[in-house]
């Protein structure tokens, strides 16, 4: 019976998954830039998205640029702070859509509020002078 050697099977296996690897010729790109994706993401498929398309769009404009500093040198410097940027630009146009719900729930508050207290200094019907009020 032939014995298996994993020492020498184990590298093909490796040598394999490295020239695979090499074959796709795309840069792997930085934690920051696919964290910067990945919140670019959640800004966009927030279901408060309508309510800050501007700082939306600013996010993603700071993404395209992430994307091109990629392209021209990737992992460096350039294409980390750039996507840093990104991801604080998408995490602020995601807390501006709540903030903008927010707003709009408190100011339906405070007309809730306002009727309820118009309501409430109505007058009530009198009772006619002589009648006593039974209890």
């Amino acid at each position: 019976m032939k014995r298996w050697n994993v020492g020498s099977s184990c590298r093909w296996i490796f040598a394999a998954v490295l020239s695979l690897a090499g074959c796709g010729g795309a840069a792997v790109p930085s934690p920051e830039l696919a964290a910067a994706r990945v919140e670019i993401s959640r800004a966009r498929w927030s279901p408060l998205a309508e309510r800050a398309l501007p700082e939306l769009s600013e996010a993603e404009e700071a993404l395209a640029q992430a994307e091109a500093e990629h392209l021209r040198r990737p992992g460096s410097a350039a294409e980390r702070d750039a996507a840093y940027v990104a991801r604080r630009k998408a995490e602020r146009a995601r807390i501006s859509g709540l903030y903008a719900a927010d707003l709009e729930a408190l100011h339906r508050a405070r007309r809730s509020v306002e009727r309820l207290r118009a309501t409430r200094a109505e007058p009530k019907e009198s009772v006619p002078e002589g009648v006593a009020a039974s209890r």
